[in-house]
C-alpha cells in the first residue's frame, strides 16, 4: 500500500482530499467519485517520503498511475 492525496475541483480552484492509504485501484475508485460528486477534474498525487537527500514531497501521477515528475509540496489537509 502506497500513500495518496487528490487534488481536485473546478476550473483554476481545487482542494486537497487525503492523505490516502490505499492500492491503486482504490485510489483510482476515489478519484473517480470525486469527480462524480462535481468535481471536474481530479489529480493523483503519490506521496514520495523524506529520505537523506531529498525532503517528503508529492509527484502527479497520470491516468495509469505512472509518475509525471510534477512535483509539489505536501499540503496540510484539516479534518
Amino acid at each position: 500500500m502506497k500513500t495518496y492525496y487528490i487534488l481536485s475541483g473546478e476550473n483554476h480552484w481545487g482542494g486537497w482530499s487525503g492523505p490516502f492509504h490505499t492500492t491503486e485501484r482504490g485510489i483510482k475508485n476515489r478519484a473517480t467519485r470525486e469527480r462524480c460528486k462535481g468535481a471536474r477534474w481530479a489529480e493523483i498525487y503519490e506521496l514520495l517520503p523524506e529520505t537523506v537527500r531529498e525532503r517528503e514531497h508529492l509527484v502527479l501521477l497520470d491516468d495509469n498511475l505512472k509518475p509525471t515528475w510534477d512535483f509539489r509540496d505536501v499540503p496540510i489537509v484539516e479534518e
